[in-house]
């Protein structure tokens, strides 16, 4: 007989081996294995900017308690993407989600002018112009 292990801390829940922890008060994603912390309030599925524009916005971004957030490069954001669900393709501990494009701050090697998204519908990345308008999901380390 198997037992569960599970921890309540400060409005979350986390159960053995979990990787997504969800602060319900704060409204914030932790992930356990890179150490990021997510936004995950009601703006996420609202907040659309060019590319200066979502930088501004995660510099300028106070919640839960923080003001140091940023916009996750394209490796950062690929790993929220859960490839084993769509529309969208994000973990459920995730409560605000959109499946849209959302900007990373990672310039396009080959087009300074250009920089990578990931659409969360499915998971797929590529480079758009960063006069584009697209979502914007902010990060910070903790």
């Amino acid at each position: 007989m198997k037992k569960l292990l599970f921890i309540v801390l400060a409005g979350s829940m986390l159960f053995a081996g979990q990787r997504f922890v969800r602060d319900n008060s704060k409204q914030v994603v932790k992930d356990t294995k890179t150490h990021l912390m997510w936004q995950d309030n009601k703006d996420v599925k609202t907040v659309e900017r060019d590319w200066q524009g979502a930088i501004n916005y995660c510099k300028n971004l106070k919640l839960g308690g923080y003001k140091d957030w940023r916009l996750p490069s394209v490796s950062e954001l690929l790993t929220i993407v859960d490839y084993n669900t769509y529309n969208p393709a994000i973990s459920p501990v995730f409560k605000n989600v959109d499946s849209s494009h959302y900007f990373s701050s990672t310039t396009l090697a080959d087009y300074t002018f250009g920089a990578w998204y990931v659409y969360f519908y499915s998971g797929y990345c590529n480079g758009v112009p960063k006069s584009d308008i697209y979502s914007v999901r902010c990060v910070r380390n903790y």
